[in-house]
């Protein structure tokens, strides 16, 4: 089914398909999001893993958010194939069509905006969830909801092997900088209700969305959950057009928004985030 759908700034087409299983007696609702260009080379593989999560106990749904889509035909290629696992899998599923290319804020924010659920989970386009992912999150939530506020969680990619199979790492400014490998990937985040109705990614960003959301949470929230196991495939590549992009005026900007032009944090960023990508990958070109 289609509808035209209008936002505060964009006009996107929207499909959606509605599960016929009726789902009474659940622990919680789900919902998964992803991002995602009409070009993008794995977009049907990891759309698919989205579709194949063992969701017992789970009210699951899916919100997919296509953009930059110039001609009808991929558009109409892309929503059969998703209408295709749609009826295999019988999973409520919304799609969203913009023929502008969205950055991934704006995606993202075009499904935190459009989900209702208990919990979102992200996924971007070239990352793949695990078919168990959702299942040993349900066990974790399962278990400790009672005794933890989950606000924001996430997995780690590699097994941490010296750390326990449930970490609880307080929130703070220095992961957004040289902590940042401490965090869990964006792929793997999961929001609770709590947050995504009171906090959004930044859409003037170029670059680095998930660093201002990371401190944007910690007004909120002061831990992260992360589950000692890989639960995502994260697909590991240089991105040498983003890193061109990433101007220094921006990267000013962002320290004067987020860290109030503090000196050593300023200094920090923009030595990890500007000066040594240029001079790693266009000067010594590792």
């Amino acid at each position: 089914m289609k509808k035209d759908l209008y936002t505060k700034t964009k006009n996107l087409e929207l499909y959606s398909w509605k599960s016929t299983n009726i789902i009474s007696n659940y622990n919680y609702s789900y919902t998964a999001i992803m991002p995602s260009l009409i070009n993008d080379e794995l977009l049907d593989q990891t759309i698919e893993r989205l579709y194949i999560q063992d969701t017992r106990n789970i009210l699951y749904s899916i919100i997919i958010i296509i953009s930059n889509v110039k001609n009808t035909q991929s558009k109409q290629i892309k929503l059969k194939f998703i209408r295709k696992l749609f009826e295999k899998y019988n999973i409520s599923t919304k799609v969203f069509i913009s023929n502008k290319k969205l950055n991934g804020s704006k995606a993202r924010n075009i499904g935190l905006q459009n989900a209702k659920s208990d919990f979102i989970g992200l996924c971007d386009s070239d990352d793949m969830w695990q078919p168990f992912k959702m299942k040993n999150e349900w066990f974790y939530l399962n278990t400790w909801r009672d005794k933890f506020d989950y606000g924001f969680w996430g997995s780690y990619t590699n097994r941490r092997i010296l750390k326990k199979r449930f970490v609880i790492l307080p929130i703070s400014k220095n992961h957004s900088l040289l902590e940042r490998y401490k965090f869990p990937h964006t792929s793997t985040w999961v929001f609770s209700k709590k947050l995504y109705n009171k906090i959004s990614f930044d859409e003037k960003l170029e670059r680095y969305q998930d660093l201002a959301f990371i401190i944007e949470a910690n007004k909120y929230f002061k831990n992260c959950f992360i589950i000692n196991k890989n639960l995502v495939s994260i697909k590991k590549s240089v991105r040498k057009k983003k890193i061109k992009i990433q101007s220094f005026k921006y990267s000013l900007e962002f320290c004067k928004k987020y860290y109030n032009y503090n000196f050593l944090y300023t200094f920090l960023f923009i030595f990890k985030y500007y000066l040594y990508p240029r001079i790693r990958y266009f000067y010594l070109k590792k």
